[in-house]
């Protein structure tokens, strides 16, 4: 097999393939561990095998030799045939303590595709960027695969069609969308489904066109990710997100003026950011004019209101795949998908 990017390695992912879910920023109490059941369940029910690793279900323990035993799951279940995808169990605030205790000759060498975002952004980058390998930002198996009684529709659409490589064409605003929280160490989850609002779609804020690879990323974490660990970025689409909840507008500001102060701005090809809160608020007006004045000096299209982030449902995105922002058409879109390798032609 080759690859159309032969600098990027995924294996095939088909109905069937064993999926490990892994908790490689943070465990979690066992009071949610509600949550994680019905993650499970979820992906069995979409055609999967699930396997876990001893940290998986480990509690929030801190320090270098947490991160120790997390390293060693996570290269585990790299190396274990059997299994095709990763699942990152939740965010949390400690997944770049494992960069150094991995080996990414040995993670190119046994190619499995990771799906996560928030903090597990971390790990993506540098699998990208270290070891040439897709991966994929979107849902953890708690915050969206455990949502009660079921995920949303959007969300495992997106999910299967990332990783049975059926992601090329539009990305399609969702039709509604929730950043309610009912307490998961309460129960409350149980009680009733989260209140959903009508989503007003995507915010285009500057006009123009423009296509790259995709680099999907947690805003935070990739200003904080060391830099050998971040691919070098001229000419991609950016996709960016935030936890309203942790970071206030005017610390995503810092943020954004850190990346154009690097340089990084001025060589993407376009911004999108994901959902932050409620359309029309004080802070989402905000953000968007942020968004605006930071990328004033630049000719790309920038967009706000993807369902991506922390807020239900989101999308999954192989971070490589050839995407393009067009302010004019108002698309956002996957025009080729570098999560599937095609067969090598016998004549060579």
């Amino acid at each position: 097999m080759v690859f159309e990017n032969e600098a990027v390695h995924l294996p095939t992912v088909r109905q069937g393939s064993m999926v490990a879910f892994m908790s490689p920023s943070s465990g979690f109490k066992s009071e949610i561990g509600h949550r994680y059941q019905r993650a499970r369940e979820t992906i069995e029910d979409s055609g999967f095998d699930v396997i876990e690793y001893p940290t998986t279900c480990g509690q929030r323990d801190v320090g270098e030799a947490e991160a120790k035993a997390r390293a060693r799951d996570l290269s585990k279940a790299f190396r274990d045939d059997r299994v095709d995808v990763i699942i990152a169990t939740i965010g949390g605030y400690r997944s770049n303590m494992l960069l150094s205790h991995l080996d990414f000759d040995e993670f190119r060498r046994n190619p499995t595709a990771l799906v996560g975002y928030s903090d597990v952004t971390s790990l993506q980058l540098a699998l990208y960027e270290r070891a040439d390998l897709v991966t994929f930002s979107g849902p953890t198996g708690l915050a969206e695969l455990g949502e009660f009684p079921e995920p949303f529709e959007y969300t495992m659409d997106s999910l299967c069609d990332a990783l049975l490589g059926n992601a090329v064409g539009p990305i399609e605003p969702a039709e509604t969308w929730t950043d309610e929280f009912l307490d998961w160490s309460e129960k409350a989850d149980l009680d009733r489904p989260r209140a959903r609002r009508h989503n007003p779609g995507y915010e285009w804020l500057t006009p123009g066109a423009g296509t790259g690879p995709l680099i999907a990323a947690n805003l935070s974490t990739l200003v904080t990710t060391p830099d050998q660990y971040v691919p070098d970025i001229d000419g991609e689409i950016l996709l960016l997100e935030e936890n309203a909840e942790i970071s206030s507008v005017h610390q995503v500001e810092k943020l954004l003026w850190t990346l154009r102060q690097a340089g990084i701005l001025q060589d993407i090809s376009g911004l999108a950011f994901g959902r932050y809160a409620a359309p029309n608020s004080a802070a989402v007006n905000r953000l968007c004019s942020v968004l605006t004045d930071v990328t004033a000096p630049y000719d790309i299209p920038v967009v706000y209101g993807v369902d991506y982030g922390h807020t239900d449902p989101m999308i999954t995105v192989p971070m490589g795949a050839e995407a393009t922002l067009d302010a004019g058409s108002e698309q956002f879109r996957i025009e080729a998908d570098v999560s599937q390798p095609v067969a090598e032609d016998s004549t060579n």
